[in-house]
This record gives C-alpha cells, sequence and structure tokens, in this order.
C-alpha cells in the first residue's frame, strides 16, 4: 500500500521566487528536497516539471533510490521540455502524449486521450 503525499510548494519545497533557472535557486532547492524525501521516504517521485523536479529527482535517486516518473507536458510536440533533458539520468519512466515528443528517451510510455 502506498501513501501519496503531495509537497505543500508554498512552505515545503520552494516559493515561487525559487523556481527560476539559478545556481542559488538549485542549492535551496536541493537542501530542501533532502529534507522532505528524508522526512517522507518516498518509493516513487512524480513529476510534471518545474525547476524543483530536477533536485528531488536526483536526490531522490542517489541518495534515497527512489523510482522517478515524468510526465512530460501535452503542448510541447516536438521536442521535450528542459526539465525532462535535465532529468534524462535519474528518470525511471517517461510519460507523453505525442510520440515525437519523447522520441528519443528510453523507457516512455505514450498515453492518449479517453473516449
Amino acid at each position: 500500500a502506498y501513501e501519496i503525499y503531495q509537497c505543500d510548494w508554498s512552505s515545503d519545497v520552494c516559493s515561487s521566487d525559487l523556481t527560476n533557472r539559478s545556481i542559488k535557486a538549485l542549492l535551496i532547492n536541493l537542501k530542501r528536497a533532502f529534507s522532505v524525501l528524508r522526512r517522507e521516504r518516498p518509493a516513487i517521485i512524480v513529476s510534471s516539471g518545474a525547476a524543483a523536479a530536477v533536485p528531488f529527482f536526483f536526490a531522490g535517486k542517489f541518495l534515497f533510490r527512489t523510482k522517478n516518473v515524468f510526465i512530460e507536458c501535452f503542448d510541447r510536440v516536438d521536442n521535450a521540455t528542459m526539465t525532462a533533458r535535465l532529468t534524462k539520468p535519474v528518470t525511471d519512466l517517461y510519460i507523453c502524449q505525442w510520440d515525437t515528443q519523447l522520441a528519443d528517451y528510453p523507457h516512455r510510455a505514450q498515453v492518449t486521450r479517453s473516449r
């Protein structure tokens, strides 16, 4: 049985000023990711992107041996987002809607709209 933990972005992980791409934000988010992961001990991390996904995926994979699942946004038809590219080495499964989105990504699952 799994327990689902949803991060409270306003307090647990990062405030809106720390979602930008900078070394300062990365280091702060890495520290917060370690704190949350140490406290919660998740088996799986699921993310749909943003700057906080990168430190969570790397800290989770290397320090806590988590399985990481990345859900690519549906509006990027031709290529992957920067977060998908950055987390490629530590992501176990990519979920996308378009077959061209993540063509060169291993462990990719394509989903379509239910009818």
